[in-house]
């Protein structure tokens, strides 16, 4: 672990996931991390560590006139984030709300891979604070008449009081943009809490499930619904068909060991007359205002 908590900070810049300042330095200073040549996740803040295409990416940005987006720390980890274990649900403790946690499997820069374990107030704030992603011009750039910079999502997440994790997401293909990658992170992430959060009796929800429904369109109008107007019995029904696929998707999740919930959760929420909500077709955008708003519903439950 040690060796993954200093980083690699002398290894080439091969391909840029981002660049940010650290706030906490004396004087300016900026990290470049990405992965090097080897394809492992590292850090530099000397600019003569980038590879040729990662430096004209550099000044690429800084000629856009974006300002480069500031992180409260001294120094920074790269790591890669390459899976999530179950949730973990702690019980609470008379009246002592506890902390949800979500372990993240990464890679250090050694090659090593270690669990990261993340409370869920760190997890959502980081995942809202990374709502402005690095651009990235492609290197063969120069050779096109026009091309659209590669957004890239980077999470960092407190090691210490003075150094954070940088948590990087490899794009589904090299050279382009992470987008993709990430969004399926965030929505496994929202996803994991929202599974607690339904199957807890109403007074001990954080607020997650209310979140999600606000920002979840109700599910379109057939054809049917537009002609007849259904019955309150029948919208009823319909309603509970819903909940009912939710607790059978639970069920097979649970069966493949992708999820830790009891008969006794499965049951709470199957008869839990929550409003209609589904997070499957949000964007990133929308997923991302979803954490901002669980996390402000965590702080006032947990903090």
């Amino acid at each position: 672990m040690g060796a993954e908590q200093t980083g690699k900070e002398q290894d080439a810049i091969a391909t840029l996931s981002t660049v940010v300042r650290l706030g906490q330095s004396r004087r300016t200073e900026y990290a470049f991390v990405g992965w090097n040549a080897g394809g492992l996740p590292a850090v530099a803040r000397d600019p003569h560590a980038l590879s040729a295409e990662a430096r004209e990416s550099v000044l690429a940005y800084q000629a856009s006139r974006l300002d480069f987006r500031t992180v409260p720390y001294a120094g920074l980890v790269p790591v890669e984030f390459t899976s999530a274990g179950a949730a973990v649900d702690f019980p609470d403790v008379g009246r002592t709300r506890a902390e949800d946690l979500v372990p993240l499997e990464i890679v250090g820069a050694a090659g090593t891979t270690f669990s990261l374990p993340l409370g869920e107030l760190a997890l959502l704030e980081a995942i809202a604070d990374a709502a402005v992603p690095w651009q990235l011009v492609p290197g063969a750039a120069q050779a096109q008449a026009a091309v659209a910079p590669r957004p890239m999502y980077t999470l960092f997440v407190p090691l210490d009081a003075t150094r954070a994790y940088a948590v990087l997401f490899r794009p589904a293909l090299p050279g382009e943009s992470n987008q993709a990658t990430f969004r399926a992170f965030v929505r496994s992430m929202i996803s994991k809490l929202l599974v607690i959060d339904e199957s807890q009796p109403p007074r001990n929800q954080k607020g997650y499930v209310q979140a999600a429904a606000r920002l979840t369109a109700p599910p379109p109008r057939g054809l049917l619904s537009q002609l007849v107007a259904l019955d309150e019995p029948t919208r009823q029904s319909l309603a509970s068909a819903g909940r009912q696929a939710r607790v059978d998707l639970l069920k097979t999740l649970r069966a493949l060991a992708l999820v830790e919930i009891s008969d006794a959760q499965l049951e709470v929420i199957e008869h839990n007359a929550d409003v209609y909500y589904d997070i499957g077709e949000l964007s990133l955008e929308q997923l991302l205002k979803l954490a901002a708003q669980m996390w402000a519903a965590a702080k006032q439950v947990l903090l």
